[in-house]
């Protein structure tokens, strides 16, 4: 399986889209906030993809590896990008709050950042099962 650099410039078209279309339509002026799960779960796939796409890059066959090993590094890789775009988020806020207001680029509460940590971790295992069913259909070749 090859990694396309296409479905990640799709992946965050898609997410820019979203984030616009919330701020025209004032999205983010609702409570609870939740139109950004659906971003942080795109997120969480595309931090997964851009680690297989590194993996293919170095010849490593991750279809032929461990599940284990897979969804570990999946779900760890969608952590940690959401973690950091958490961090960025919060730095932003506290570094440049009129920027982050402007944008709506930043996260209320502790609560929201976990919130949207777990949409990411969501698009990690979302990209394991898509990975599992492909290795599968694999086998069956």
């Amino acid at each position: 399986m090859k990694i396309n650099i296409k479905y990640l410039f799709f992946i965050i078209l898609l997410i820019i889209i979203i984030h616009s279309l919330a701020i025209f339509l004032g999205l983010y002026n609702t409570k609870p906030v939740v139109i950004d799960i659906p971003q942080h779960f795109l997120a969480g796939i595309f931090f997964s993809l851009f680690f297989l796409m590194i993996l293919e890059k170095k010849s490593i066959d991750y279809l032929k590896s461990s599940r284990l090993i897979l969804f570990i590094s999946l779900l760890g890789v969608s952590l940690l990008g959401s973690f950091l775009w958490e961090l960025l988020e919060l730095i932003l806020l506290n570094f440049f709050t009129k920027v982050a207001y402007e944008l709506y680029t930043y996260s209320s509460t502790v609560s929201d950042s976990l919130t949207d940590m777990y949409a990411g971790v969501l698009g990690g295992l979302a990209t394991y099962l898509y990975i599992i069913k492909k290795q599968k259909a694999l086998k069956t070749t």
